[in-house]
């Protein structure tokens, strides 16, 4: 009997824990090697919060585990691509079932969202019909073409390397060649990381729609409408004249993994106006 009221006192003593710590289910995230440029970057973490570069400065490795343990819970954004609390706001379901749960949102993202086209993370409004030239990576070479296929080329101040942003009613850009009046594609709709980038005339699908993201560095990032983590980048990480311009997406931010190289981009100055004073560097 003893046996039995000490077990009770037991379980009453558990019940009454509970009640003043209730237990909270939470979903520890692992982020695949393959994913984590896509979500995190140590460069952007740092500058985008003053209490983490004081803490961590340069550090990658601490800066990252400080992500993975806490910064997720504190909804902190690690790459300009992707934000936890930005991802729950726009997309009503995962609210709906995930509520503040940033750590199940986030590992729905890995698993699921990012091959779904969802809203990942605030975008940039650059006004719309604006004239640009897009500087590709730290090489310095511009982005421009040969015969339809889009590719760096040296910059000169001529129509064939100035672009017109044009933007969309869901806050993507379209992004039409001046000189040939054709399309910024990417071919075949593809979804791939490396997937081939041309020059098409529109058909206003989402192979021709990018979103337009801000790092901390200063530098902008082209992601493709038709692949959620793919960006416009330099085959190999080339500074020549003449490299191939993809969309890959496990290497946006000058990480690359041993089968891609990709570059970023860097900066785009409007027509007529001298590379110091370039638009997208004081946009907002």
């Amino acid at each position: 009997m003893k046996k039995i009221t000490r077990f009770t006192s037991l379980c009453l003593a558990f019940l009454m824990v509970l009640a003043v710590f209730p237990f909270q289910a939470t979903a520890a995230v692992s982020i695949p090697s393959n994913l984590k440029s896509v979500v995190f970057d140590a460069a952007y973490y740092a500058g985008k919060y003053a209490d983490l570069k004081a803490a961590f400065g340069t550090d990658a490795t601490r800066l990252y585990n400080h992500f993975v343990n806490n910064g997720i819970k504190e909804g902190r954004q690690a790459s300009p691509m992707f934000s936890v609390d930005y991802y729950l706001t726009k997309n009503g379901d995962l609210k709906a079932a995930f509520g503040s749960n940033r750590e199940s949102a986030m590992n729905h993202f890995l698993a699921h969202g990012i091959n779904e086209s969802r809203i990942t993370a605030p975008y940039v409004d650059l006004g719309t019909d604006i004239d640009v030239r897009i500087s590709m990576n730290s090489g310095g070479m511009n982005l421009g073409y040969t015969d339809t296929n889009v590719c760096t080329v040296t910059p000169v101040l001529e129509g064939e390397q100035y672009w017109t942003l044009e933007r969309q009613s869901d806050g993507s850009y379209k992004i039409t060649n001046k000189a040939t009046g054709k399309v910024l594609d990417v071919y075949a709709a593809s979804r791939a990381s490396g997937a081939n980038v041309d020059l098409y005339a529109s058909n206003n699908t989402n192979a021709q729609r990018w979103f337009i993201y801000k790092h901390t560095n200063g530098t902008y990032v082209l992601r493709a409408k038709s692949g959620t983590t793919c960006a416009l980048s330099v085959n190999g990480n080339s500074t020549a004249a003449g490299a191939n311009v993809l969309v890959a997406g496990s290497s946006i931010f000058g990480a690359p993994d041993a089968a891609k190289a990709a570059a970023y981009l860097e900066q785009a100055y409007a027509n007529g106006m001298t590379e110091a004073a370039g638009l997208l560097q004081t946009a907002r």
